[in-house]
């Protein structure tokens, strides 16, 4: 004597069951009475078609799924792709990281060697032509003496006047490896000073070759040991475009551009095309340059070189 209802669904758990035809079909049972405290003396039953609701389900759900697919192969995708990045970038720094060791234990073992070669020319320089010089005052002084004993006068003042002039030449030579190896004006006066210092003796050896130096920083700004790797690198690299006596212009320029402090040595010249040397390292070996490279790399610096249209090269060293 109650109402009742049901429907028969038929899902893809049990597509494969026997099909009727009460299948996607609602079915309502009401009973009927003359009032409410009478017997029942009928039904009225309402049958609902629900396949269109049930074809709509499906397809959403279908919608719903193929949308999860797609949002999940994306995020996978990119989550491939930033795990390919990374290991590709962690591989980079991997392979700069040995390089750079590489290059930090080549230029280490490099700068052992220039030291060495340093001390062997400073003491071949005191052994071959002042320790010579002192050795032959020396020899002087003794003549000296026993010509005094033979009372021999005359020989005496000859020998103490010869003594002068080679006295003055030791103490010139003393003075200029004292120079070579920390020259003075570079205290007293300054970086641009001992740069236009070293410019000049240039322009006065050089007779094909004209140096010329563009100096545009602050000097108070730049720290005390800059000042010498920069002096440092001026003079070696100078001094040995100096010896090769080419035909052209060096141009030296010191600027300052976005808090970093940049040395330029520009060469023009047809002597110096880029394409005169075979590859960039025997450029770099036969014009002095690796002085440059060597300090700039040591000193915590970076190297490069630029080339413009007509084939004349620029080496630049850089620092923060």
């Amino acid at each position: 004597g109650e109402p009742a209802a049901k429907i028969v669904y038929r899902d893809t758990f049990n597509v494969f069951d026997t099909g009727s035809e009460d299948d996607n079909l609602m079915q309502a049972y009401v009973p009927v009475r003359e009032n409410p405290a009478s017997s029942v003396i009928g039904v009225f039953e309402v049958y609902v078609d629900v396949n269109t609701l049930v074809e709509r389900t499906t397809r959403n759900g279908l919608y719903m799924t193929v949308l999860l697919v797609v949002v999940l192969s994306g995020l996978y995708g990119v989550m491939m792709l930033i795990v390919r990045r990374s290991g590709r970038i962690i591989e980079t720094q991997f392979q700069a990281d040995v390089a750079r060791r590489k290059t930090m234990e080549m230029l280490t073992g490099k700068m052992l060697t220039a030291q060495e070669d340093e001390k062997k020319r400073i003491a071949d320089e005191l052994h071959e032509e002042i320790i010579q010089t002192l050795g032959g005052i020396k020899m002087h002084l003794e003549h000296s003496i026993v010509a005094s004993f033979q009372e021999k006068p005359g020989n005496f003042v000859n020998d103490q006047k010869r003594m002068i002039p080679v006295l003055q030449e030791a103490i010139r030579k003393l003075r200029m490896v004292a120079i070579d190896l920390r020259p003075s004006i570079l205290d007293e006066f300054g970086i641009e000073a001992a740069l236009n210092s070293v410019i000049s003796d240039c322009n006065r050896l050089c007779e094909n070759t004209t140096f010329r130096l563009d100096f545009n920083v602050m000097e108070d700004e730049l720290p005390r040991e800059r000042k010498d790797i920069i002096f440092r690198i001026v003079k070696d690299v100078t001094y040995q475009l100096c010896l090769t006596n080419m035909e052209g212009r060096v141009k030296v320029g010191l600027y300052s551009v976005d808090q970093r402090l940049i040395l330029n040595v520009g060469l023009q010249g047809d002597a110096w095309r880029w394409q005169e040397a075979a590859n960039e390292e025997e450029f770099i070996q036969r014009n002095g340059f690796q002085s440059l490279r060597e300090h700039a790399l040591l000193s915590g610096g970076e190297f490069f070189a630029t080339r413009n249209s007509s084939g004349h090269i620029s080496y630049q060293a850089s620092w923060e």
